[in-house]
């Protein structure tokens, strides 16, 4: 059997605070007894401060990792893989094995450098930071886009939209702005792609295989949790890609015209999930965009960027659930004239509510002289009703402190 050599070279420096035994741990930890370590074998040698791996091939020199006073390292070691005589070619195992151990250990370095003679090693270093893949798009998915291009959706903010509408069953002219008020954020999101695109996952997606996003709205819009931070990393990290005058982010409200071209910078985040995405930005999406005058190649760059954000975040395509909002309920049930008062009152309340002070009394004479004193006893029958669903109360908030649509603040005072 013939073997290929490599060379791999590694340096680097420690974290002060990280011990020899520490890296030690968490590299002994990925040495398993079957699979292509089963025959390695990991020792510490603590009074010298080295760790040593002996791959017990044969062949490939013992990897030696040696600290010295002011924690730095530099390590070289020549490894061998057998060729396969048949395909004429090599899998360099035994490399990609051993890249996989150290960075186990990735915490614990301030700095690591990883190089060898055909400079496998450092490009598979860099895909280990990535927990994600910047895909391509299917033959359906690129004849997608060359439909809805030669449309006139010539923008890539505008095809992206374009999409999320066929896959929700409207027409272009209404998803923009559109948003789903049982799910959009209040205050300064309200109209924003952001919002659009967290009511696109509402009404089309299924997450993972727990279901779809709409049946799981109480595990979605609870506390901070798994749910929330794929919902958010995909409404954010997506929305950096708009450059349109709708995105919704510190540096867009900051700056508003800064927001105006796609640009290599990192945005704040607060997950890892959106961290994954702002490398994904940084990393392959912003510096191909750029540099690509296309306007077709530039569209088809924006969906890959947007299919691969979706796909990270655990978000598979379901169906459209359109549901009736609860207002449309109300007053299609009793008509518009008593469906609108009720939403009025409902809605101006639950504003009035956020307000440091408040008078009661003040509030309720005046929906008495405007809708008459037989208006609470048909308020109450609705409020009885309805009142007791989470999507109606999350409807109300969001016309309250978002949208305004039904607030009249001349009940207040």
């Amino acid at each position: 059997m013939e073997y290929m050599s490599d060379t791999i070279f590694i340096s680097g420096k420690k974290k002060r605070t990280s011990s020899v035994s520490d890296i030690f741990d968490k590299m002994a930890k990925g040495i398993k007894k079957k699979g292509p370590t089963k025959d390695w074998i990991c020792e510490l040698d603590e009074d010298n401060n080295v760790i040593l791996i002996n791959f017990n091939d044969e062949k490939s020199e013992t990897f030696i990792l040696r600290f010295g006073d002011k924690n730095e390292f530099s390590s070289i070691c020549k490894l061998y893989w057998p060729i396969d005589e048949t395909a004429g070619s090599s899998e360099c195992e035994i490399l990609k094995t051993l890249l996989d151990l150290i960075y186990r250990a990735k915490s614990k370095f301030n700095s690591i450098s990883v190089t060898d003679d055909y400079g496998l090693a450092e490009g598979y270093w860099e895909s280990k930071k990535y927990k994600f893949e910047f895909r391509n798009l299917t033959d359906e998915e690129v004849k997608r886009i060359e439909r809805l291009y030669n449309k006139g959706f010539t923008k890539h903010e505008d095809l992206l939209r374009a999409i999320m509408a066929e896959d929700m069953e409207m027409d272009y002219a209404d998803i923009k702005g559109y948003e789903n008020p049982e799910v959009a954020l209040g205050w300064e999101s309200v109209g924003s792609i952001n919002n659009t695109l967290i009511t696109y996952i509402y009404e089309t997606s299924a997450y993972g295989n727990e279901g779809d996003v709409s049946s799981l709205m109480l595990k979605f819009f609870g506390d901070p949790n798994k749910y929330m931070m794929a919902l958010m990393a995909f409404s954010d990290g997506v929305g950096w890609a708009f450059c349109d005058g709708t995105r919704d982010d510190f540096e867009a409200r900051k700056d508003p015209e800064s927001a105006r071209e796609i640009t290599i910078r990192k945005h704040r985040h607060v997950s890892p999930t959106d961290a994954q995405i702002d490398m994904m930005f940084t990393d392959m999406f912003a510096p191909q965009f750029i540099n690509e005058k296309d306007p077709l190649k530039r569209c088809i760059l924006a969906y890959r960027y947007f299919v691969s954000a979706y796909d990270f975040c655990g978000f598979k395509f379901s169906k459209h659930h359109k549901r009736q909002f609860f207002s449309d309920k109300i007053i299609e049930e009793y008509g518009e004239k008593i469906g609108k008062q009720y939403m009025t009152v409902r809605v101006t309340r639950r504003w009035y509510d956020h307000k440091l002070s408040q008078d009661d009394e003040l509030f309720r004479r005046n929906v008495e002289k405007r809708y008459g004193s037989d208006f609470f006893s048909l308020y109450d029958d609705i409020e009885e009703k309805y009142g007791k669903y989470i999507r109606f109360n999350q409807e109300t908030e969001y016309y309250a402190i978002g949208s305004k649509k039904y607030l009249d603040k001349t009940l207040t005072y």
